[in-house]
């Protein structure tokens, strides 16, 4: 709705309504980065939003069911955390393998940066750069057999919900646990929007700092540069 553009953490972002607004990534090659094999990856990103009650920021999920669900977003009312990071992880059984949400304040309409890790279970979460003392360990079970959508601001899967208020930006996805050191240089690098060859799905991403991203979008460029569609 109206202009997403905005100033944000590095050079410009997104802004979502938290009504209507979501970006849908398209999948293939390397995305959606979980697939419940234990395989290792990391999601980092810059957020700006105020309090809300269970919405997403980022999320992984099937178009064939509303289950298998990896997301990222708010804690929840019912037990007072909606200013927290929330870390929500089902199977497509309906199992519930991971809801937890951090001791660090996220949502209090200041700029954080996030990082999520997880290997095969083994998880954690750095707020600003700082590991969160919650443990968001879990143990693997069930199968994720038709993840098949990534989103930006909402909960993309048979349908649509869970639509998020904030600004966004500089959302990074790698294919491996990135070390704590790594964290803080990824945190605290500008993105190098040059790097990208457009119209390629899960392209890697020069950073600049030594690392490669799966997507790394500084949320300035063109979606056709990410291969996503927006609607805003």
């Amino acid at each position: 709705s109206g202009n997403p553009w905005g100033v944000a953490q590095h050079v410009g972002g997104l802004s979502f309504d938290g009504n209507n607004d979501y970006v849908d990534v398209a999948v293939g090659g390397a995305l959606p980065v979980f697939d419940g094999s234990g395989a290792a990856y990391s999601i980092g990103l810059w957020v700006r939003g105020p309090p809300r009650d269970d919405d997403r920021v980022y999320s992984e999920g099937s178009s064939q069911g509303n289950s298998p669900l990896l997301t990222l977003g708010t804690g929840r009312s019912s037990n007072g955390t909606t200013d927290r990071f929330q870390v929500f992880i089902r199977n497509d059984g309906g199992g519930v393998l991971l809801n937890q949400q951090t001791q660090a304040p996220v949502f209090d309409n200041t700029w954080h940066h996030v990082t999520w890790i997880d290997a095969g279970g083994s998880a954690s979460v750095y707020v600003d750069g700082v590991l969160d003392p919650v443990s968001f360990s879990y143990s693997l079970s069930g199968t994720w057999s038709s993840m098949n959508r990534v989103s930006l601001g909402a909960v993309l899967r048979a349908g649509t919900c869970c639509h998020m208020q904030c600004d966004l930006d500089d959302v990074r996805v790698y294919d491996r646990a990135l070390l704590p050191s790594e964290v803080q240089d990824v945190m605290n690098a500008s993105p190098q929007g040059t790097a990208w060859t457009a119209g390629t799905t899960g392209v890697g991403f020069d950073l600049g700092v030594g690392y490669q991203s799966l997507i790394g979008l500084d949320l300035q460029s063109s979606m056709s540069v990410v291969n996503a569609s927006a609607f805003v």
